[in-house]
């Protein structure tokens, strides 16, 4: 019997180990399938030659749900469409116009949150062309940030101008002379700001006028 006992206790020894064993290859997966998910939730994709999204579109179908680690194969609209489905409620404010740009623009974007909301947003384009060392990359960014959040503007020496951004008082530093240009505002709880290096004072202030409000996961806009 003691034989017995012994050999019993060998397996049952030998199933621990192997469920010991199945549980740290699971958790090695799971930590593995968490990283590739958390590197691919930012990404930078290049689209045609840019061009305003229109008002009075409407859907012909419902959305399709996309997990988060395929944004960057989704067209640019949809990307603006899946920071507006994770928003609870925030504005997200997409572009009507941008300067033209022969070879169109390459996005890049980036989105905290959890559950909780929105934390904040940062889609990003530069212009595509060839670019002469000691040259300015043409490049536009629209951010978002929860209060109390940091907006991530570059800090500029210049006292701000006062002036408006669709019916918001806001604030804009910069310089014609680089050009640069950073324009900030705030609205129910959140910090918005456009950033533009190469791009005059007109051309950030036009861009900025020109922000709407996403109204759906397909990334259309308020009309």
């Amino acid at each position: 019997m003691s034989g017995q006992t012994g050999e019993i206790l060998l397996a049952d020894g030998e199933v621990d180990a192997m469920r010991r064993a199945r549980i740290r290859e699971r958790r090695s997966a799971f930590a593995v399938g968490t990283l590739a998910l958390a590197l691919l939730v930012g990404g930078l994709v290049v689209i045609e030659p840019w061009r305003a999204p229109d008002r009075t579109e409407r859907l012909n179908t419902s959305p399709v749900a996309t997990p988060l680690w395929d944004l960057t194969q989704v067209p640019e609209e949809q990307q603006w469409g899946r920071v507006w489905s994770v928003a609870n409620g925030a504005s997200v404010l997409r572009p009507m116009w941008l300067p033209p740009a022969a070879n169109g623009y390459a996005t890049g974007f980036s989105v905290g949150g959890g559950t909780g909301g929105l934390n904040g947003y940062r889609f990003w384009y530069y212009a595509n062309e060839t670019h002469p060392t000691g040259s300015v990359v043409r490049s536009i960014e629209f951010m978002a940030a929860r209060d109390g959040l940091p907006l991530g503007f570059t800090a500029l020496d210049s006292p701000p101008e006062v002036t408006m951004v669709s019916g918001h008082s806001a604030e804009l530093v910069g310089t014609d002379r680089v050009p640069l240009w950073e324009l900030s505002w705030s609205d129910l709880g959140y910090q918005y700001g456009v950033q533009v290096f190469g791009y005059t004072r007109d051309e950030t202030m036009r861009i900025a006028n020109g922000l709407a409000r996403v109204i759906d996961e397909s990334g259309r806009v308020a009309p």
